[in-house]
Order: C-alpha cells, then structure tokens, then sequence
C-alpha cells in the first residue's frame, strides 16, 4: 500500500515538474482517433548534442521556445548550428493508457525520437558532423509509439541537418523549412488512410504519367511520318513536359536520402512546368494560325528566362512570380485565340474550345488556391482536379483524332478514284501484287524453315544427359557444337550397378526434325538397353528396332564403350574410330571397327574390341564433324591431324583437352560456319 502511494506522489510531482519545463500538449483520445494533432509550436529548442537532454527530469526552462518547423521565410534567428534538440511534454487521457498512438514526420535531416528518455525510433542517422550524418526524408510515414502506465511524458527529438548549415545558400533556395513538422494521431484510422492515399496518390501520378508519355510517343511519331501536322508536334511537346511533371513527383516521393537529387528533380520540375504552357499555346496557334505569330515567340522568351533563373539560382520569388504570370497570360491568351477561332467558324473550333474553358477556369482556381488560405473538399479537389487537369489534353486529342477520321475519309474517296483508273494500270498493280505475293510466300517459306530447324536444335540439345556422371575412376567431359543446318549428333552415359560406365556416341544422317526423331527413338532404345553388358547384342537388337521403325533413308551411325575394372569393351556402327592415348608410351592407338548404321535396311554383323587400359590413358570418341571440318581454302582437317592433336593435349585434364581443340578449330575454320555438328566425348583414367 506504502509502494503505491509513494507511486502516485511521484507520479504527481513528476507532471508538476513538466508543466513547469514548458506548455503541455493534451492527447485526447476522442481528438486522435478522427483526426491528427500537428505538434508544430511548443517545443524548446537548445542547438549542440548532450544525451542528458533526452532525460525526462532535465531542466530545460532557460531553453528557446520556437515552432519546430523552423520556417525560413519567418525571419527568426534559429541559431541553427547543424544539430540540436527538442523537447515538448505531452499528457494523454486514460483512454490511451497501455495502448499506442501513430507518430509522422517530415523533414530534410535526420532525427532520433525519445519517449522518456528512451529511443522509440530514429529516421536517418543523426551525427555531431556533417560527414558522418545519413539523412532520411520520412514523408508523413507512420510509425507506431506504444504508451505504458504513464499520464504525462516528455518528448525528445534529437535533430540534425547539416545542408541548413555547410551550404545555407543553397538549401534556403530550395527548401522552405529547417526544423521538421511532426502529427500525433490515433494507429488504426491515420496508418489506413496514410497508406490509401499514399497509394492512390502514387497510382494516379503513374496513371497519368504513363497516360501522357505515351500519348506524347503516338504524337510525335505522327508529326515524324507527316511532318505539315505541327499541331501533333505541339500536342507531343505539351503531354510530354505533362507527362514529366508527374513522373517527377513519383520520383520525389521515392527520393528519402539525397537532397541533392532532390533539388535536380525540383530543377526539372521547373523547366518542364513553363513550356507546358508554351506547347499548349503552339497548339492553338498552328490549328488557327498559318504561321506563328510574334506572342508565341514572346511566351517561349519568358519560359527561357525561367529556365536561366533555374539554372542560375536566382531568387526563388522572382520566379515563382514569373511562372504564375506566364501561366495566367497563356490562359488568357488560349481563351482569346480560341473566341477568335469560334467568331470566324472555324472547323472543329468548338471542341478545343471547351476544353480551353476548362483549362482556364482550372488555372484561375489553383491561382485562387495558391495565394489565398482556401481549403476544399477532398472529393470535391480531387474532381476538380481531374476535371481541370484532363479536360484540355481530351479535347486536344478528340481534335486530333476527328483531324485523323476525316482524313481517312479522304483517302477512301481517292481509293474509289484509283479504281477508276484504266485496266492496263490495274493490270500492271495486279502483277506487282502477285510478284510481292510470291515474295512473301518465299519469306514465309524461309521463316517456316527456319523455325523447324530451331525446333530441331532444341530437340537435339534437350536428348543429351542434363548432367556428366561422378565417378571417382574417371574425369569426363564432353563438347557439341551445333551446325547451322541443324545434324544429329548425340551422346549419353549409364553407369551400372557393377560399376560399369557405358559411353555412346552418334551421328544421325539427314539434317533437321526427322534427324531429331532418329536421335529420339536411339536415345528410348539406349536407355532400354543401356544395363545389357553384351554389346553386340545390343547394338543388333537396337539396329532390328530402328529398321522395323521404316526411316525409310535415315540411319545412325553409333558407337558403344563399356569400361569396367581397367578393361574397355568398344563396337562400333559406322563411327569414327575410337582414339587411346596411353600414358606410358604417349602413342595413339586407334581403333577402327567396320559396321553398318543402326536402321540401315542390311544387316550386318558388328565387331567387338576389347583392351586393357592403365592409369593416365585416354580415350576420345567423336563425330566425323571433326576430321571432315574445312577451311577458308577449303581443306578438310583430316583424321590425321585428329590423332595428332589427340596426342598434343592429352597431358591436359579432360575439360582442359576439349578447350584446346576448341581453339584448334576456331583456327583451322576460321569465319566459315561448320557444315555438320561436331561432337566430342573425352574420358581420362584417374588414379
């Protein structure tokens, strides 16, 4: 009972001391949970860094009272050294008691926020030095504060922004406060509306960005085919710097750390934003005008003017004093050249004079709004908005598009009139027409082919085994290079129970789709037959299968190796012969089986070789797009130089030995494409 009295007394004095410290900010429940506190005057300010200032107890009462805001244009010397504190007290009601309110900042610095002396969250990276600090622009984004037992709590923001100080010059010309503005609000309806209107706001800019941009590419391209139409030049230049304006603010919102890309968005923002009014009086003028008349030339010398304030960071009112003045001349200017139009009935007037009207009542409110305190309606803004915004580029486009169906309109009376022309020329057409016809079916033709020799190539490369096998015996690698009229090469591995590694090797005659389905019914027949240690058998039975398929002139050349134990097991169908490098002797043994392809309509006896082999040897099996490679001069390479070149690189590991004949070939062909696929499997006896 004792520990709760003492409590509350603390309790008690505690609110005595903060109300003493400075002006108590009320937190209602009933007031948050509708709307948002703006906690901008109130705060005591000390510049410098002491972290005794986030303590709820220290004694701030000689500090300056000020708007934390610190707006530039008050006047007010904030005695702004780079980095200082803030302190507010604030007292909530006991509906708010162990819950948790929404707390939003903006400002172009970095900030630390303390609850009673406890750091609750940081924006940036708050620093003593200008080097050090990592500013972050938090854009009104809600975070979280969750609130204990107290009634009463000191609220600290430690605050630092350097540009204000390094480069005071440049930041007053482009930002309007120092300090930072900070809300209180209640956490469900603020964080929801926060984020919706966040991203209804980001999905309109983009909408409307993309809608201008692309309307500005489809005008352009217009004026680029048909160059007389400069209104459709002046329509792309108005929807262009539109499109700009917009696709900038969406950069803005994006932008959280750099001031410096900020300010180059704000440039461009203000290069874009006079010639929006310049392109939208070029428009009017080329419609109604012959030639441009000598305002249009003065309107475009007042945007260049902006454009060299921008530049050269002249004073920000000045400018802003010009832009309102272009952009109220040009709407008064549009609304005179457009009652002038109508007067003298010129065709289609009426329609951009009503969104001229539109446009011009638009400029006059947002004057209206921007230089008085008048507040509207979400709603009623955002209709205005869009009503206002959109109203000119729709008529502009309902303009263009009715200049475009009533040219089209013409062009089909002059076809009536070419079909009236004598049956000689229409005979002459006629011929061309078939002549161009048969070109396209040739095209066609070509493209088909083209196609089904992709489709081949990929048939083929899919047929290959997706991986080498692993086997500690063994280092194996492999290499195809596939031709411009696709082959048949192919090659797969098994490895059996016993532990016998079983290579094949094959080429398929014929070139294109039914060579892939040679390689597709040999690579079924394979993996049937791939566990079968007679080879022989296996090659007849494979050879019977493909005969009883009729590939009628396809056949597959094949070729089979079996190792186990040291010992090697070759057959062969038609193939290269199978290359053995022994280690000890550095001499190529070559073997060479005679058999007919697989699927050929004579049956034929196959011949088996077996050898011993020793640790280091090698054994190359390959298609016969290797040796009968050609040059420039058209010679073939030769198995010959194969065998020599085999025994050149056959120190090297078997990924190494395939590089080396990689290079080998691209210097023997040189710039001429290989006329077949070429293929080559290399295995090397391990330790």
């Amino acid at each position: 009972m004792k520990i709760k009295i003492v409590s509350a007394f603390l309790l008690i004095i505690n609110g005595i001391l903060f109300s003493q410290q400075s002006d108590t900010l009320i937190v209602s429940h009933d007031v948050i949970d509708s709307t948002s506190i703006e906690v901008y005057d109130g705060w005591k300010y000390h510049s410098g860094d002491d972290s005794s200032w986030a303590d709820r107890n220290f004694d701030d009462f000689n500090w300056k009272s000020v708007d934390a805001r610190m707006i530039i244009s008050d006047s007010t010397d904030f005695d702004w050294k780079g980095i200082g504190w803030f302190r507010r007290i604030i007292r909530i009601d006991s509906a708010l008691v162990n819950s948790n309110i929404a707390l939003s900042m903006y400002h172009y610095g970095a900030s630390q926020i303390f609850l009673n002396g406890k750091l609750v969250h940081e924006f940036g990276k708050v620093s003593e030095f200008p080097d050090s600090e990592q500013i972050y622009q938090p854009r009104n984004k809600p975070i979280v504060i969750n609130l204990d037992t107290n009634s009463v709590y000191l609220l600290a923001v430690r605050y630092s922004n350097w540009s204000a100080k390094v480069d005071k010059d440049w930041y007053n010309r482009w930002f309007s406060q120092i300090g930072f503005t900070l809300k209180i609000a209640g956490t469900n309806n603020f964080i929801r509306s926060t984020i919706i209107n966040e991203e209804l706001t980001f999905s309109v800019n983009i909408g409307i960005s993309g809608i201008f941009l692309t309307l500005s590419l489809l005008y352009l391209l217009l004026y680029l085919f048909y160059q007389r139409n400069r209104e459709n030049l002046y329509y792309s230049l108005f929807t262009f710097f539109l499109g700009v304006l917009f696709f900038i603010s969406i950069a803005i919102r994006l932008n959280t750390s750099s001031l410096n890309l900020e300010v180059i968005f704000m440039m461009i923002n203000s290069f874009a934003l006079p010639f929006v009014f310049v392109s939208y009086l070029g428009f009017l003028y080329s419609i109604f005008y012959t030639k441009l008349p000598k305002q249009f030339f003065f309107f475009l010398f007042v945007a260049v003017v902006i454009l060299i304030f921008v530049a050269t960071n002249l004073p920000s009112d000045f400018e802003n004093y010009t832009v309102i003045g272009l952009l109220s001349l040009s709407s008064i200017e549009g609304l005179r050249v457009i009652t002038l139009a109508i007067k003298r009935k010129q065709e289609n007037s009426w329609i951009i004079g009503a969104g001229v009207v539109i446009y011009a009542v638009f400029i006059i409110g947002l004057i209206v709004i921007s230089l008085t305190t008048l507040e509207i309606n979400s709603i009623y803004g955002l209709v205005f908005f869009f009503v206002g915004l959109l109203g000119l580029p729709l008529s502009m486009s309902v303009y263009l598009a009715r200049n475009i169906a009533v040219t089209n309109r013409n062009l089909e009376e002059q076809l009536i009139t070419v079909k009236e022309l004598s049956q000689r020329e229409i005979e002459n057409q006629k011929r061309t027409a078939e002549l161009e016809i048969k070109a396209e079916r040739e095209r066609i033709e070509n493209e088909r082919k083209t196609k089904e020799l992709e489709e081949a190539r990929k048939l083929q490369l899919s047929l290959l085994p997706k991986e080498l096998p692993k086997l500690p015996e063994y280092d194996i690698a492999v290499h195809m290079k596939t031709a411009t009229e696709v082959g048949g090469d192919y090659y797969d591995f098994h490895v059996s129970e016993d532990g016998t590694l079983t290579t094949v090797i094959g080429d398929a005659t014929g070139h294109g789709l039914m060579a892939g389905t040679m390689v597709t019914a040999t690579k079924s027949l394979f993996n049937y037959f791939a566990a079968e240690m007679d080879i022989l058998a296996t090659l007849s039975k494979m050879a019977d299968s493909l005969r009883g398929m009729n590939f009628r002139l396809l056949s597959m050349c094949f070729a089979i190796v079996k190792i186990n134990d040291m010992k090697l097991r070759v057959s062969s169908a038609g193939m290269p012969p199978v290359l053995i490098h022994r280690k000890k002797t550095d001499a190529v043994e070559e073997i060479f089986l005679r058999g007919m392809p697989l699927g050929s309509s004579a049956t034929y006896e196959y011949e088996l070789k077996e050898v011993e082999l020793d640790v280091g040897d090698l054994i190359f099996m390959y298609s016969d797009g290797f040796p009968e490679l050609f040059n420039q001069k058209k010679e073939m390479f030769g198995y010959d130089r194969v065998k020599q070149e085999i025994q050149r690189v056959a120190h090297n590991d078997s990924q190494e030995i395939i590089n080396e004949l990689n290079k080998v070939i691209s210097n023997w062909a040189g710039d001429r494409a290989p006329d077949d696929d070429i293929t080559f499997v290399v295995i090397k006896v391990r330790q």
